[in-house]
């Protein structure tokens, strides 16, 4: 199975494979630019079950713990 990308740790790149949940929350996670076939990196992970700071595609966006567990990913390992 793969890993959501709230299981991703700090400084991991991935790539999007899917997404899951309702036509709702597909398309809020495209209208932040989340696609699948993109590559992310976590960048920095709040505290106390804050939002997650994502870079993708040159840009960063601060993603929701609840939506970032409907993103399933590709972990890319370090070459």
């Amino acid at each position: 199975m793969l890993p959501s990308l709230n299981q991703l740790k700090v400084g991991q790149a991935a790539t999007i494979v899917a997404f899951s949940g309702g036509w709702g929350i597909r398309q809020r996670l495209q209208q932040v630019g989340l696609h699948v076939g993109d590559m992310v990196r976590l960048k920095r992970s709040a505290v106390m079950g804050g939002p997650l700071l994502l870079s993708i595609n040159e840009a960063d966006i601060a993603l929701s713990r609840c939506l970032a567990a409907h993103i399933f990913v590709r972990v890319m390992t370090p070459s």
